[in-house]
């Protein structure tokens, strides 16, 4: 008789695992599953979309409870994100507070095996209420998408190995981790060439995307701007707030929030007049329709002309903040009249044109001056040689963010949150590179170690062509080479000229202001730098590292350890200029010309 075969089993994927916890969660639970995709609620059974969560909840009824794994769109983007407000067992219709309790539940009172070794295989939500909290630490949130994010935060299941990042789902990595791509990619419908995916993909949708893509929801006419679809509706059929499409086929219609009426204020204004809406990033000025970059605005005035519909620029723009915009030669092109600034503007279209502009909202505008050689603050007067010294300096006239540790304020949001990162408590955490082995006491100080250390090699790129450098000098090297673009920075104070900013700064404070303010604690001596200060204190305390191989002899500096090598490398580099006899040390040559000629150093000092 044979003898049996025995069957090696094998331990099931951790995915696997957590699916089943997630199924009994759902068919226990009045826990309702639902997607979010294209900033709409969706049914997690079938393709449905509603306006909102609670509309999900009425909808999921008809399907029962059915497996919600079925659906290849769940499976694909797993864990599932689940609504529990109200959160009850179906079992004994008993109230239950959190997840964790649930499973408690159902494993003491109803046996029901939910395996404590594996995860939920959910994201829970409470969305039904007014604010968007999370329900792991409370933190409250503007909008959905905003707490989405949130959510990878306590759920990093999948770890970017290039950055660090958590993400909850592995769909959500793959999205990230296109920014880290790097290479050549062409766009496949015209000659275009982006760095990364993620540029090229954006190009392809805003240059070759559907012209006509936003519908009217009442008589499904199409129309190539957001703005053109809100001034239909307005007048064929007499509806002015914005729309969420339902699943009954009928318009629901949402309140406006607060920074609407600013958006609605900017874009009249930006159709109505000459203004050139413009991004800054990365150090170039780029187009606010696409993502072509110049080095200078004149090119991207002249680019500017071959995006007629104007209004297009609010698609790019952030959210919440103001649009950049310059507003030299500032005129309205309804009638041609020259406007003074913003202010005159607005008011002349209400008051000549009968434009909706709301005078209690913003006008959603940052305006700027940018003809001529300098940048001119349009509030103050103040001018600037560089672009993003004017960017920094437009802060204090925008405060509409404020950091509460330190009072500095910000125009954007964006620009607080990075802020921030300074003013983290330490707590005794370290932050390790994920690129090295080194440990940072800050996140702050991590993260400029990995942009210097770590960062691409050719960082100095050229705004005119994209190619890039390794040191600065290359690329002012290549402008003036290859662009005619000499970069200069001249002392306002006399005839000097410097290739770098910085540069001209130390001159300014060593040769004109003179405002010694470092002070020496050993000697009565002071400095205009604190560099000269540094260099100063060798003599007082400077340790003798840099040693001779020859004869032993030590110097506190490198530089002196140079010239004293010269010695055994008979180095005669300084040659008399009366009987050609050379010498080792310029100190050696001044002593001969004073012996032996002492007549010539009176008639070099006159010439």
């Amino acid at each position: 008789m044979e003898s049996p075969i025995k069957v090696n089993w094998k331990r099931k994927r951790r995915i696997v695992e957590d699916k089943a916890n997630a199924a009994l969660i759902l068919q226990y639970s009045n826990a309702v599953p639902f997607r979010y995709k294209f900033g709409k609620f969706m049914c997690a059974y079938c393709p449905s979309v509603c306006a909102n969560v609670n509309e999900v909840r009425i909808h999921s009824v008809t399907h029962g409870k059915p497996n919600v794994f079925e659906n290849p769109e769940v499976r694909n983007s797993f864990p599932l994100r689940v609504d529990i407000t109200d959160l009850s067992c179906n079992i004994c219709d008993k109230s239950i507070d959190t997840l964790k309790h649930l499973k408690e539940h159902l494993t003491t009172e109803h046996a029901k095996h939910v395996n404590p070794e594996y995860g939920d295989g959910v994201i829970p939500f409470v969305l039904t209420g007014k604010e968007y909290k999370c329900v792991h630490c409370g933190v409250a949130v503007e909008n959905s998408m905003s707490l989405f994010v949130h959510m990878n935060k306590h759920y990093q299941s999948y770890v970017c190995y290039t950055c660090g990042k958590g993400f909850s789902g592995k769909h959500k990595l793959r999205a990230h981790q296109m920014s880290h791509e790097s290479g050549q990619f062409a766009c496949t419908k015209c000659e275009l060439v982006f760095s990364n995916r993620t540029a090229k993909n954006r190009h392809t949708s805003i240059a070759h995307g559907p012209k006509e893509r936003y519908r009217c929801p009442v008589c499904d006419i199409h129309f190539d701007s957001y703005h053109t679809r809100l001034r239909h509706l307005d007048r064929a059929h007499g509806q002015k707030a914005e729309y969420r499409w339902a699943i009954d086929n009928k318009v629901k219609w949402k309140p406006k929030r607060k920074y609407n009426d600013q958006r609605d204020n900017a874009a009249i204004i930006i159709e109505c007049s000459n203004v050139v809406p413009f991004r800054w990033k990365r150090g170039a000025f780029t187009c606010a329709y696409c993502c072509l970059t110049f080095g200078d605005f004149k090119g991207l005035k002249d680019h500017f002309i071959e995006h007629p519909n104007k209004i297009e620029a609010m698609r790019l723009a952030r959210t919440i903040d103001n649009i950049k915009v310059d507003i030299s030669g500032l005129k309205c092109e309804l009638c041609s009249d020259s406007i003074k600034d913003l202010d005159a503007l607005r008011d002349h279209l209400i008051s000549v044109h009968n434009k909706p502009i709301n005078k209690e909202a913003g006008l959603g505008l940052m305006p700027f001056l940018l003809e001529g050689k300098e940048y001119l603050c349009t509030h103050c007067d103040e001018r600037f040689e560089l672009f993003t010294k004017l960017n920094t300096h437009i802060n204090n006239h925008y405060p509409n963010n404020i950091c509460f540790q330190c009072g500095k304020v910000f125009s954007a949001a964006h620009r607080l949150k990075a802020h921030l990162v300074i003013h983290e408590e330490q707590n005794g955490e370290q932050y390790k590179c994920t690129k090295c082995e080194q440990v940072f006491a800050t996140r702050v100080h991590r993260s400029n170690h990995i942009a210097l250390t770590h960062g691409p090699e050719y960082r100095y790129r050229c705004p005119y062509c994209n190619d890039s450098f390794k040191r600065y000098a290359d690329r002012n090297k290549h402008l003036k080479q290859s662009h005619g673009k000499k970069i200069e920075y001249a002392c306002h104070l006399c005839s000097a000229v410097f290739a770098m900013c910085n540069q001209r700064t130390k001159h300014i404070k060593q040769v004109h202001i003179r405002h010694k303010q470092f002070l020496c604690t050993f000697c009565p001596y002071k400095f205009v730098t604190g560099a000269q200060l540094r260099n100063h204190m060798i003599k007082h305390i400077g340790e003798r590292k840099y040693q001779c191989e020859i004869c032993k002899k030590a110097y506190a500096r490198l530089k002196t350890l140079r010239e004293h090598m010269r010695i055994h490398n008979n180095d005669k580099r300084f040659v008399c200029e009366y009987c050609n006899n050379a010498y080792v040390q310029k100190c050696s040559l001044q002593s001969h010309i004073r012996t032996h000629h002492p007549n010539s150093e009176s008639l070099k000092k006159k010439k």
